[in-house]
């Protein structure tokens, strides 16, 4: 607002008379404290309610102005999107992040998720906390998006009340855990019990006696080979022997399982060797 401090005004005035102006901003009240003085306020003007003479007048007016705090400003969040992560194997209610939005206008803003998956939950309506809800798999889904709203009204207020919101999106990505086992190639996925295992009947290859075969021993379905259960991670696989009913007749590759012969077959009896991938 704008007033001026000092303001001549003749005496001999009429009652009615204006004498100042006072220019002020939308949303911003005047409002006169004293009442012992020959003045009021109509709208934005002071006026006389009093004939004023000099001689005998002498007062000072203060004039307090009172500005109210109107909701005109919506909340805003710092960033569009958000990036964030959580572990796959996190308990329920594990916090994911805190994403908050900011109002001009006061602090008291109100959240909900205008879309989100069941795995992920808003802490309270005035706690913009992401917390987990469900069982997270890497393997199943690695990267989840929520819209995060936010409200600086109350979220059940009257159509009427003047109201204003923000977007932000968030996306999480799920993190891999090492909790699954090398798996052996190739195999069929089933889920137990939330569990995914994947089975192999094994390898079969043959052999003639008293022969020796040069290179890699050939198997089926395929090549001896495993991958790392947890894709995310991937760590290298290592490959020997855990057990075999004829020491010494094959040799396992430790890096790429191939198997080898050592010396020529001199059993009859079926040969069975027991790999073990870590």
């Amino acid at each position: 607002c704008d007033a001026p401090s000092a303001v001549n005004f003749a005496e001999n005035n009429k009652v009615g008379d204006p004498v100042t102006t006072i220019f002020v901003q939308a949303g911003v009240i005047l409002e006169l404290t004293s009442t012992d003085i020959p003045f009021r306020l109509d709208a934005n003007q002071l006026i006389a309610t009093a004939v004023l003479d000099y001689e005998n007048t002498e007062r000072t007016l203060r004039i307090t102005i009172l500005v109210e705090n109107l909701n005109d400003n919506p909340p805003v969040f710092d960033q569009n999107v958000y990036h964030a992560s959580a572990n796959e194997l996190s308990p329920i209610d594990t916090t994911v992040g805190r994403f908050a939005a900011t109002d001009a206008d006061g602090p008291r803003i109100f959240y909900q998720l205008a879309s989100s998956p069941s795995e992920f939950k808003l802490k309270s309506s005035i706690i913009p906390e992401i917390l987990v809800n469900g069982r997270l798999d890497y393997e199943k889904v690695k990267e989840y998006q929520l819209v995060l709203e936010a409200q600086d009204t109350p979220l059940a207020s009257p159509p009427e009340e003047t109201s204003f919101t923000a977007t932000t999106t968030i996306m999480i990505s799920i993190l891999d855990v090492d909790n699954r086992p090398p798996w052996f190639q190739p195999c069929h996925q089933t889920e137990v019990n939330g569990a995914v295992v994947c089975e192999t009947t094994g390898y079969t290859g043959k052999v003639d006696l008293d022969e020796q075969v040069t290179g890699v021993l050939p198997l089926k379905p395929g090549p001896l080979y495993a991958i790392d259960g947890d894709f995310g991670i991937n760590e290298p696989i290592r490959y020997s022997f855990l057990s075999e009913n004829e020491p010494g007749l094959f040799v396992i590759n430790q890096d790429t399982g191939n198997i080898t012969m050592s010396r020529p077959a001199d059993v009859l009896e079926p040969i069975r060797l027991t790999v073990l991938v870590i």
